[in-house]
């Protein structure tokens, strides 16, 4: 009989062990098979020139090229719907910029949601791709993040952008001793 029972012991725990593996991979494998995208690093100086919005009609935007703001929301979360008023008031002073709504679902559920809230702004979608919402990011022609905000700090963005606009006019504007980014030529006609 101990036999028998030293067989039956091997028997349940040969099936254990097997039993233990399955279950292993499966969990191990559902993870994978679900495991939620990276979240796009925000932080000034990233490199987001390879990102592409898509509208879902084909047209296909870079971030290179412009400076650019990009909204960041998604339509099921509770700070974007309470933030979306604000947002709505925020629009009209956002002109003269490149400006996009950008969420990770489907472009439908996007424009849904802007429309929704009264917003007047082209609507982009990154799908696969986990965000922080509601964000605020704007970048530079090169296509790298100069700023990143919280979605509830509209205050911010506004600074920000009034702050960039100065130091462009500034930078374009002639100085006669060459202490600026673009000096005014020498019209003394000493060739100095």
């Amino acid at each position: 009989m101990a036999d028998e029972s030293s067989w039956k012991d091997s028997r349940f725990v040969r099936f254990s062990l097997v039993f233990g593996l399955l279950l292993w991979g499966y969990v191990i494998a559902d993870r994978l098979i679900d495991a939620p995208p990276e979240i796009v690093p925000f932080a000034v100086g990233s490199d987001l020139s390879h990102v592409r919005l898509a509208d879902g009609l084909g047209q296909i935007e870079t971030l290179e090229g412009e400076r650019t703001v990009l909204l960041f929301f998604h339509s099921e979360c509770a700070v974007c719907v309470r933030e979306a008023g604000t947002w709505r008031e925020l629009m009209p002073r956002l002109e003269g910029h490149r400006v996009f709504a950008v969420t990770p679902e489907e472009i439908s559920v996007g424009r849904a949601f802007a429309d929704e809230h009264g917003w007047d702004v082209s609507v982009r979608t990154i799908q696969k791709m986990t965000m922080r919402t509601p964000w605020f990011v704007v970048t530079g022609p090169d296509g790298s993040v100069e700023f990143e905000v919280v979605g509830s700090e509209t205050d911010a963005l506004l600074s920000h952008l009034e702050t960039k606009e100065v130091s462009h006019e500034e930078a374009d504007t002639d100085v006669p001793d060459g202490s600026g980014v673009h000096a005014a030529p020498d019209d003394s006609g000493r060739g100095e």
